[in-house]
């Protein structure tokens, strides 16, 4: 008798973990990193990140966005001056997202990431609880804690046992600084280039690591095309695609604040001139 309770113990249990892989096996989120190109404003010269996610069961299309923040908050500008303004984890619909970005003509680029059934439940109900009133602000930080930097670390999280095993190292300090990647994206001797010389000085120009070189979007998307690129998931993690444009620079319209030195010097030149003239003839 004790043997037939057993039996069926037994079969019951083998049940319940046939039922919990089938669950495992019904696929119903589709997880993609998004980069948005560079922008026509200052602002906007280093791009944007976010994660869209796909659920098949309740069928809605969603971007998870980094880079919201209000304007008319208290003190905005002044802590947006000090390098330290509250930014948001926004829920944007995905159809809206992508129309604004096609609508100023900025390149959009998905990375649809093959993660397992149980690594993407993890990673929704992580992004749901962050969006959540009490966790949605986070205080932004130019290099440290952006929409870039922000995605970055929760997918180094998600996969840091994969990452591990693949030997990625984030801590190895390599030749670039900050202003050298800041430059790659704006025109030298620029306002945009003095401004950040002015606000930033000489901190951004330490040596940083492979980590540090996230905060730039473009550089996450690397960044994911590397770990592609890698045995994670037998290479088959990341599957990279366009869905509008064409990568632009952003481009400084403006006069560089060396055609205004230029300008003042000549202008110096010629009083200094004038009033030489003058004494010489009285």
């Amino acid at each position: 008798m004790l043997k037939k309770i057993l039996l069926i113990l037994l079969s019951v249990f083998l049940l319940e973990i046939h039922a919990q892989e089938n669950i495992e096996e019904i696929p119903q989120y589709e997880i993609s990193i998004l980069t948005i190109g560079p922008g026509n404003s200052l602002s906007d010269a280093f791009g944007h990140s976010g994660i869209r996610v796909i659920d098949r069961v309740n069928d809605y299309d969603i971007v998870f966005n980094y880079g919201v923040y209000d304007f008319n908050a208290p003190n905005f500008y002044g802590n947006f001056v000090k390098g330290r303004p509250i930014y948001s984890l926004g829920i944007n619909n995905f159809e809206n997202f992508y129309r604004s970005y096609v609508n100023q003509s900025r390149q959009i680029i998905e990375q649809k990431l093959n993660l397992s059934e149980y690594k993407k439940r993890v990673l929704v109900n992580k992004l749901i609880t962050n969006s959540k009133e009490e966790n949605k602000d986070y205080e932004y930080n130019y290099f440290e804690n952006n929409c870039s930097t922000k995605i970055g670390d929760i997918f180094n999280e998600l996969l840091e046992e994969e990452i591990r095993n693949e030997g990625i190292n984030l801590d190895n300090i390599n030749s670039n600084s900050y202003r050298k990647l800041v430059y790659q994206h704006v025109v030298p001797n620029s306002w945009a280039a003095l401004g950040i010389d002015i606000c930033l000085g000489s901190v951004i120009d330490k040596n940083i690591t492979d980590q540090d070189e996230l905060f730039l979007p473009y550089n996450l998307k690397l960044y994911f095309d590397k770990l592609g690129n890698s045995n994670i998931k037998n290479g088959d993690l990341v599957e990279t695609s366009i869905l509008f444009g064409e990568y632009i620079s952003y481009k400084e319209t403006a006069f560089s604040p060396l055609y205004v030195l230029l300008i003042i010097s000549l202008i110096i030149i010629v009083i200094t001139f004038l009033d030489y003239l003058r004494i010489t003839r009285s």
